[in-house]
């Protein structure tokens, strides 16, 4: 039934979320909050590329299917909150909550939009030229959409100084 099936769907996300309590040391480990958000977004866009191929043309090893969905969430879920704190300091302090919340809220909606399309295109099984799956038309859209995020994140202004290792802590003490 349904809990069986959703067991199998929410390890990617467990296990995302677990990688996501080594951000601290993996962003002291690279030592730029810049490098550290580029590589993790330009990361998370090359997690849709085995999403595109096993859309067109099948898998049936789940294992791999998860690993890519861990992958991915796990590459989001690192470069968020760092992302954050880079963010706190390229604006100011009256626009930084406003920004972020805008910014939110667009995203939220973007991805509502995208459920509800991409579910109806789903129900209808359109197909869009060579895309005989929507899935192969909205991965690669996503991909796209996520390396050129990288990339315009690899031009933005970043300060050294911004990131203090001094504030570093281990994982021990971050547990504790």
């Amino acid at each position: 039934g349904v809990q069986t099936c959703a067991l199998p769907i929410s390890i990617p996300l467990l296990a995302a979320s677990v990688l996501q309590l080594l951000t601290p040391y993996l962003v002291h480990r690279v030592g730029s909050v810049k490098k550290y958000v580029v590589g993790t977004v330009l990361l998370q866009a090359l997690s849709f590329l085995p999403l595109i191929y096993f859309s067109v043309y099948g898998t049936q090893n789940f294992f791999i299917l998860f690993l890519v969905a861990t992958i991915y969430w796990g590459s989001g879920f690192a470069a968020g909150p760092t992302w954050n704190y880079w963010m706190s300091h390229v604006l100011s302090e009256q626009t930084t909550a406003p920004f972020l919340s805008l910014r939110t809220r667009i995203y939220n909606l973007g991805i509502l939009i995208g459920l509800v399309c991409g579910g109806y295109a789903l129900q209808m099984k359109i197909s869009f030229g060579p895309f005989t799956s929507v899935f192969s038309l909205l991965f690669l859209v996503a991909f796209l959409s996520r390396a050129m995020s990288g990339f315009i994140l690899s031009a933005k202004y970043y300060e050294h100084e911004w990131y203090q290792k001094k504030n570093s802590m281990p994982l021990r003490t971050m547990w504790g």
